[in-house]
């Protein structure tokens, strides 16, 4: 009866062993996904019980990360229900303290983050940037640790795969997850649940039984600090450049200004000196044509008074033909 007991035990325990996976050890699982996806219900579905309040609509109902657990399958499995932690609506205060959150409530660090999906809806552009969402916030190797989680596949009219195919985006974010994805079924949902356990032990055995860690997130913390840091700083020198672009614009133009201003005063003081010389010309030909028209009139002693009096007529006289000078 002994050894009979042993038998039973060891063929219970051999797949989970040939797994590399051991009994004491639990299954941490975080759930990542837009509001409405289903994150809620997933977690209901694994536990076997309404562990999380879920929606019937696309008004999320998970305001902060909530932990549970139970016993699945003969295993300890641990659920961290979100928010919708890339919802643009989410302030960029409340969502580091999500994330910070989501990561304390699975210490000592999940196992795998998985990346609800809704199905039957459109895909839309927040879903399209999920595994870079995910890969800035809780780093690159977090990709090791991501399965895509599809739900409500029972409202398609087509298989999963072929609805996969026919989404190049899904498919672009199926292959940089490295957990790969599973569809889970709410109708058939015990033995879906049982193939999502199975790929998620086979996640832990490609991760030599690894989780997601808290330094690993520190370390993407402070990638995400330096990366703004460096966004602040080209974004100060991009201002500086430009205030002294604008400067120098300023300057170059007063300098044109100045430079103009100089070139009309220089033809002005030309213009002016050329009227001066020419009224002198003309003034001294309009002298010179009265006294010799007056002057000759007169006789000598009438030269003087026709030079002064020749003067004025002379020069209107003679400014018809300066001007052709």
């Amino acid at each position: 009866m002994k050894h009979f007991v042993i038998w039973l035990t060891l063929l219970w325990t051999m797949p989970l062993l040939s797994a590399g996976i051991p009994l004491s050890r639990e299954i941490r699982i975080v759930l990542l996904g837009k509001t409405g996806a289903g994150k809620s219900s997933t977690g209901n579905t694994i536990l076997g019980r309404p562990a999380f309040n879920k929606s019937s609509g696309f008004q999320s109902v998970t305001s902060t990360s909530h932990k549970e657990s139970g016993e699945v399958n003969g295993r300890r499995v641990t659920v961290v229900d979100t928010p919708g932690l890339f919802d643009t609506r989410m302030t960029g205060a409340n969502l580091k303290i999500e994330i910070e959150k989501c990561v304390n409530l699975s210490l000592p660090g999940p196992h795998v983050f998985l990346l609800v999906i809704r199905m039957d809806v459109r895909f839309t552009e927040e879903e399209r940037n999920t595994v870079k969402w995910i890969q800035e916030n809780f780093s690159e190797r977090a990709a090791n640790y991501t399965m895509v989680l599809f739900t409500h596949i029972e409202q398609l009219d087509q298989s999963v795969e072929h609805t996969i195919d026919q989404h190049p985006d899904i498919k672009e974010i199926i292959n940089k997850c490295r957990g790969g994805y599973h569809a889970l079924h709410n109708i058939k949902n015990q033995t879906s649940v049982k193939e999502l356990l199975d790929k998620i032990y086979t996640i832990v055995e490609k991760n030599n039984g690894e989780y997601y860690t808290n330094k690993m997130y520190q370390e993407a913390q402070e990638r995400m600090r330096e990366e703004e840091e460096r966004k602040l700083e080209e974004e100060k020198n991009k201002k500086e450049d430009e205030d002294r672009r604008i400067r120098e614009d300023e300057r170059q133009k007063m300098k044109e200004q100045e430079e103009q201003k100089k070139k009309e005063q220089e033809e002005q003081e030309k213009k002016e000196g050329e009227e001066k010389f020419r009224h002198i010309v003309c003034t001294s030909t309009g002298a010179i044509l009265g006294l010799s028209s007056i002057g000759w009139m007169a006789g000598p002693y009438g030269a003087l008074f026709g030079a002064i009096v020749g003067i004025i007529p002379g020069h209107i006289w003679s400014e018809e033909i300066c001007v052709w000078v």
